[in-house]
């Protein structure tokens, strides 16, 4: 029985990436579905695929009207964003009961409603209408490489910039690492990409955690004692010292390099 990625990585670049496209979006709706019960895990899940739905969408932008990219990513962002303060509540709420010896104080957050889930369910449904008509059938997998090259440079660039440890340098890094993720996870039948999927993620997770705990200290740090403040800002330190070292791993090869192994 040939596995599910063999039967993907044979049907043509533009069905396949359709395929995943709409699946994002016809499983965003099944979250919505489940946040009354499972609104954590639910919201969560949501939020990951929207973010899925705009990395993977990179890889066919230079095939495809800059007005239907724009539509599509600007819906998803939406989608994920109706539900961010509901996120960062959760976080910090979490991130307190363990750095905060008054982690028992909550942080008050945004309340999921009705018509916020209608609004993300009309989003969902006009994402699958755009994506529906998008012209894919010209894509090739050079293209799809060119893309995927072009957000390891975007990538690269960003590692760079980021070596002060500037949070809002890292949020820009980590979100470029998070597309070099994604997009890997769908080229995965491409050589070397096993490798680079697991430092990818490895290096989002981390870049993960030291934008949680920049969260922390910008929006709860009133709540932490000095002694509580300067054990997190330790642990950045210490994260900082991780990413850049898997940083320097992952992204050791110059772009044009990178380029060529995908071929």
């Amino acid at each position: 029985m040939k596995s599910k990625s063999t039967h993907q990585a044979r049907l043509a670049p533009g069905t396949r990436l359709r395929r995943m496209l709409m699946q994002f979006a016809i499983l965003a709706e099944n979250d919505l579905r489940r946040i009354p019960k499972t609104p954590r895990h639910s919201v969560h899940a949501l939020r990951t695929r929207m973010k899925k739905l705009r990395s993977i969408l990179r890889l066919a932008h230079g095939q495809i009207a800059p007005t239907a990219g724009t539509a599509i990513t600007r819906k998803a962002r939406d989608a994920k964003d109706t539900f961010d303060a509901v996120r960062n509540q959760e976080v910090l709420n979490r991130l307190l009961k363990k750095w905060s010896s008054r982690g028992t104080a909550k942080i008050p957050g945004q309340k999921i409603s009705d018509a916020m889930l209608e609004q993300v369910r009309l989003l969902a449904r006009k994402l699958q209408r755009l994506i529906a008509a998008l012209p894919l059938d010209a894509l090739r997998w050079t293209d799809l490489c060119r893309a995927h090259e072009k957000t390891y440079r975007s990538a690269r660039r960003w590692m760079k910039r980021s070596a002060s440890g500037n949070p809002e340098h890292l949020h820009h890094w980590r979100r470029r690492v998070k597309d070099l993720y994604y997009q890997s996870l769908a080229l995965r039948h491409l050589g070397g990409m096993k490798r680079r999927i697991r430092q990818s993620h490895r290096l989002g997770s981390r870049l993960g955690k030291c934008h949680d705990l920049h969260l922390l200290q910008r929006c709860a740090g009133a709540k932490l004692s000095p002694a509580e403040l300067k054990r997190v800002r330790r642990l950045q330190a210490e994260l900082h010292k991780k990413i850049f070292a898997a940083g320097t791993k992952l992204f050791r090869d110059k772009p044009d390099h990178f380029g060529r192994s995908l071929s």
